[in-house]
């Protein structure tokens, strides 16, 4: 993890995020406890200071529940994203794609 998310400005900027979408975006299920980037960030954007903060829009982030963020990075069980929507503000997942078909 790069050290911009242990600052008392990330803090509050995750804070805020979590108090405005309580409810996790992709599931609709369960409560969110993880800002998450989308799309994420390379590491030149996690090292510097004023690219991070750019980068840290409400746009740019999505309040996750655990589960869901382990998913979006491949880490854990769960659908896998497969794109972006920006219309929504969040990924749409595989199988969402399949029942718009």
């Amino acid at each position: 993890m790069s050290w911009q998310y242990t600052t008392p400005w990330w803090r509050r900027r995750r804070e805020a995020l979590l108090r405005e979408r309580p409810l996790c975006q992709r599931c609709q299920r369960r409560a969110a406890q993880v800002a998450h980037h989308e799309p994420p960030l390379d590491r030149d954007t996690q090292t510097d200071r004023a690219a991070f903060r750019a980068a840290s829009t409400d746009e740019r982030l999505l309040a996750l529940c655990r589960p869901c963020h382990e998913s979006a990075h491949h880490r854990g069980p769960g659908p896998r994203p497969s794109e972006w929507d920006a219309s929504i503000n969040r990924t749409i997942t595989q199988s969402e794609r399949r029942t718009e078909r």
